[in-house]
């Protein structure tokens, strides 16, 4: 739990319906380098991430500050290491500095972890991702989150600057990532609670859509299990073509003539079958053409949970 000062932030309690949700909400999101085993703020990875997080959080509708833009801004300079409680003020000041480009309503601070292990033939490097998340405009402490720890393969050689390369090149993935994971964070914070995070223009059915299906963190028995009822019950199913897949990671074409609606809602019906608790062991994303299902209690899965079985029609 990230301690702030009561000064700083008011009372922690975090109430459903302050924030004011997602539409247009602006956020600001600083690397916060303060615990020495995280990468530096000087790192090229933060920057990478920044610009991969911009796409992520501006198609489910919020607008992306990140420090650099900041810095340019108001001619200031964040150095290495800089203290968490800095960074809260440095936001509660740009609010204040009267500019329209720099009025963030949401903070929030992500630690990077990097540490790597030496195993003779090879060095495997890890990567652990989490962070807090404050309401700047309502001053107030709103969550805090952790992504699995995630497990790279480098060079046994491999020195610091390769083993940050290593990580710079996963930017993409990390970003991703943790966009999926704020943008279901900020969604409980919305007026109405968890409501639809993506908006859909077609009607139930209508022409068929190919999207790109990833499955994350799953078994294999899982993921078949994931596969055979998407296939074999979901309506409006065309076809399925396997593209890629690794221990954890399952890559798939999946033609659909159904709504990115009704295919959000089968799927949590469908992991809450299989015995997922969909609010906090996977995270579901529908948006344009991309589906993502991803386990987030583990990475490295588990034998599957006992499904359930249903007597009425679960897909209507």
């Amino acid at each position: 739990m990230i301690l702030v000062p009561l000064a700083m932030l008011g009372a922690c309690a975090s109430q459903p319906g302050e924030f004011s949700g997602r539409s247009k909400t602006t956020i600001l999101v600083m690397a916060d380098d303060s615990d020495p085993t995280t990468l530096a703020r000087s790192n090229s990875t933060h920057y990478r991430v920044n610009a991969g997080l911009k796409g992520a959080m501006s198609r489910q509708g919020f607008r992306l500050l990140d420090e650099n833009f900041a810095e340019a801004q108001l001619g200031w300079r964040f150095h290495d290491r800089q203290p968490e409680s800095d960074l809260i003020q440095a936001a509660k000041l740009m609010r204040q500095s009267g500019q329209a480009n720099l009025q963030p309503e949401i903070l929030v601070l992500y630690r990077l972890h990097s540490r790597h292990r030496d195993n003779g033939y090879a060095t495997v490097v890890r990567t652990r991702l989490a962070g807090a998340i404050f309401d700047i405009a309502g001053n107030r402490f709103l969550d805090e989150f952790e992504l699995p720890v995630a497990e790279y393969s480098a060079p046994a050689d491999c020195n610091q600057r390769c083993m940050d390369r290593v990580v710079g090149s996963k930017a993409k993935d990390i970003s991703n990532r943790l966009g999926t994971v704020l943008g279901r964070k900020l969604a409980a914070y919305s007026p109405g609670g968890k409501d639809r995070k993506y908006e859909d223009d077609r009607d139930d059915f209508d022409n068929e859509d190919s999207f790109k299906l990833t499955l994350e963190g799953f078994n294999s028995e899982e993921s078949r299990e994931i596969i055979r009822v998407m296939t074999n019950e979901f309506p409006g199913y065309q076809d399925l073509e396997l593209i890629s897949r690794n221990r954890t990671t399952r890559l798939y074409r999946y033609d659909s003539k159904a709504s990115r609606a009704k295919l959000e809602k089968w799927i949590v019906i469908l992991l809450s079958d299989m015995g997922f608790n969909p609010d906090h062991e996977v995270d579901i994303t529908v948006a344009g053409n991309r589906i993502s299902v991803t386990r987030l209690d583990i990475l490295d899965p588990y034998p599957p949970k006992k499904k359930q079985n249903k007597k009425s029609p679960r897909f209507q």
